[in-house]
């Protein structure tokens, strides 16, 4: 929480995170609770932090209990200002802090708030997980918790290692472990002997979690069914790759169909029939332009990357427990940066818990030390998951004060600016809340969506409707192709978002497209065009995971394009990928 012990409390000692800021804003309510407790207690909390007794730390960090303090608190708002009285508790900074943290937990700024926390141990289990009772029950010595922490490879091996054991199990152990041997293996088959049994869903990439399901349905037995992945080779290298379709093939040979959506060649070389949509993309395409055998997909030209000059400035990071053992990494100090290597060699955890927690909170993390990284001022993650299911792409990237601008701009001025927001009272049809349309609950199937009775899906009130730019209204602005849009509007925001998504090959999209209907691919480029619109004047490290997941390969022709236009400016672009044509287009790869 103590960012800088040189200052005071209230001049910026704690103003290295947004919840530090704001419990100790000086003319806070906080601050006043604070000093009137330290007064009672004959303490003083003003000076520097470093140079404070450790009563007063004990005070400012802890809290007083129960007891209540009566407060004058001379606030300051702006323009604003006045005295208040109240009466209440001083809790300290760390319950407040903790307190906050859970509150905004899934608040957009989550992430903000909980900056100054750090995972303790449990005292209960001692970080175990299980009851007294579980714990106390061995296995050939070990317990619950013990198993849990090997490797799935590691854990196999155990398994296997003693054949009198197996043999001499009782009936039910004997066919608990023929199944836990099955699904063991094909977790390592398929790349994922690295992983621990206790490792938690949100830790593992998406690639991984699909591979685990993948492995619990080859075990289920069942026939008869319709397998359905979407970019099931996400992460993984040749060698999961070959694994992958190994257990796939499997499935198929068991009664089942399975259908991937996938642009890599040489799955697709190993499906037993293609088809390929096209010949564009979105409203361009939708066509069957080839279905049949397997055939070769010509792979186009490869961005050339600027290679990083021996002498440019690096980062340098010390003493990283990395699965293979502990390393150490070197990363130019801007350019195009691609991690590659084997499924699960810690791509994920290179990427976001060492590089981006050390250079977000400004010490190292995940590794001994940092050097290098100083002068990058400004941290934009990009994960897999994207846009979220109740943002369009108009709002998640931000452009709605925009949109408002711009029909603004050309209306009579009869009704106001935030009318032409379907997410304001002031202009969207009140009966779908500016939805577009009513959702109509169909018991034992999925809910109906039907266009509302109100606004015929158009979202707004008619009076709204009447303004018209280049032709159109608000309601076809937002169902038209950001292509189309990008030749009638002015330069700004807008323009700049729409010529970004056209980079990406989301030229089809409409800003007003229903987030229900995109594939994964698109929800992740998006989040990629809002962190690439989103540009400042500070050194700046993008880190990015997977970012040609659902990309055609001469889209990666574009996106590559777009880092280097990027790096051009002093910033730092670090993804992890398997595609040869994005390890290519790199200035600089590092291979685990």
């Amino acid at each position: 929480l103590v960012s800088d012990p040189s200052l005071p409390i209230s001049l910026g000692a704690m103003g290295g995170t947004r919840a530090g800021r704001f419990f100790t804003e000086p003319d806070g309510q906080y601050i006043a609770t604070l000093q009137a407790a330290a007064k009672m207690a004959g303490l003083s909390v003003d000076g520097p932090w470093g140079a404070l007794s450790s009563e007063s730390k004990a005070l400012v960090l802890d809290g007083s209990g129960d007891q209540s303090y009566e407060v004058n608190w001379q606030f300051k708002r702006g323009k604003r200002a006045g005295e208040h009285h109240f009466s209440g508790p001083w809790l300290g900074l760390v319950a407040l802090v903790e307190a906050e943290a859970r509150k905004r937990a899934n608040s957009k700024r989550a992430s903000e708030w909980a900056a100054a926390l750090e995972p303790e141990r449990c005292r209960g289990c001692d970080g175990e997980r299980v009851s007294p009772v579980a714990r106390q029950a061995l296995v050939r010595g070990k317990s619950l918790p013990q198993l849990y922490a090997m490797t799935i490879s590691n854990l196999v091996e155990w398994l296997q290692a003693d054949e009198l054991f197996v043999e001499q199990s009782l009936p039910t152990l004997s066919a608990i472990l023929g199944e836990v041997n099955g699904t063991l293996g094909r977790l390592v088959d398929l790349g994922l002997g690295g992983v621990c049994l206790r490792a938690r869903v949100r830790d593992l990439s998406s690639g991984q979690v699909q591979l685990t399901r993948i492995a619990t349905l080859g075990a289920s037995g069942l026939t008869g069914l319709t397998v359905v992945l979407d970019e099931p080779a996400t992460g993984l290298d040749l060698s999961g790759r070959r694994s992958l379709l190994k257990q796939l093939r499997g499935l198929t040979l068991e009664g089942n169909t399975v259908v991937i959506v996938s642009h890599l060649s040489d799955m697709i070389a190993e499906a037993d029939w293609q088809i390929e949509l096209g010949p564009g993309a979105g409203a361009l395409g939708g066509q069957v332009v080839y279905a049949g055998l397997p055939q070769q997909t010509q792979t186009p030209n490869e961005t050339k990357a600027k290679r990083v000059d021996a002498a440019a400035a690096t980062i340098d990071i010390i003493a990283v427990e990395m699965p293979s053992g502990v390393r150490d990494f070197r990363l130019p100090r801007e350019g195009v940066v691609a991690i590659t290597g084997a499924n699960s060699s810690g791509k994920s955890r290179l990427l976001f818990d060492v590089l981006v927690r050390s250079v977000e909170e400004q010490q190292a993390r995940g590794c001994e030390a940092i050097r290098g990284a100083e002068g990058i001022e400004r941290v934009v993650a990009v994960g897999e998951r994207g846009i979220s299911q109740h943002s369009s792409p108009l709002t998640f990237l931000g452009l709605q004060g925009d949109l408002q601008k711009l029909y603004f701009s050309v209306s009579d001025g009869s009704i106001k600016r935030q009318a032409f927001s379907f997410l304001s009272p002031a202009g969207r049809c009140e009966q779908c809340k500016g939805a577009g349309f009513s959702r109509v609950s169909m018991d034992f199937i999925a809910d109906l969506r039907v266009p509302c009775d109100s606004c015929g899906g158009d979202r707004y009130r008619a009076e709204v409707l009447e303004t018209a730019w280049q032709g159109l209204n608000v309601s076809q602005f937002l169902q038209e192709s950001v292509s189309t849009l990008a030749e009638h509007l002015p330069k700004g925001a807008l323009f700049s978002a729409v010529e970004r998504l056209k980079q990406l090959g989301l030229g089809y999209l409409s800003l007003g497209r229903d987030p229900s209907t995109l594939s994964g691919g698109e929800r992740q480029r998006l989040a990629l065009v809002r962190a690439l619109t989103d540009l400042s004047e500070v050194p700046t490290l993008f880190a990015i995971e997977e970012p040609s997941r659902g990309l055609h390969d001469r889209d990666l022709i574009s996106l590559g394009a777009a880092f280097h236009e990027i790096s051009q400016r002093g910033d730092l672009i670090v993804y992890t990928s398997q595609r040869e044509a994005m390890l290519v287009a790199a200035d600089w790869v590092v291979e685990l």
